[in-house]
């Protein structure tokens, strides 16, 4: 379920969403790739380029939480996604 919400805009746009995501060596592929560290079975990717990303991967109940924050040319938006994975 994915939430976006643009900062000084009434509510909070809320939809159901299906991603990808692809890591390799510790590394979140994606536009820009995310260094992850594994720590007490989660994998944590941390990125400040352009956004400010924070993404969670907990490997033992396969589930995910991946928050954005930036800005474009309307205004500041936030999005916050939390899903269960399948493995490919």
């Amino acid at each position: 379920m994915s939430h976006f919400e643009l900062a000084g805009a009434s509510g909070v746009k809320e939809e159901k969403q299906n991603r990808e995501y692809r890591f390799e060596n510790l590394t979140l592929k994606d536009l820009n790739d995310i260094p992850c560290e594994d720590i007490d079975e989660h994998l944590i990717c941390k990125s400040t380029l352009l956004n400010i990303r924070s993404v969670d991967f907990n490997l033992q109940t396969l589930t995910i939480e991946d928050s954005i924050s930036g800005n474009k040319g309307f205004g500041h938006y936030i999005e916050n996604f939390t899903g269960t994975c399948q493995i490919k």
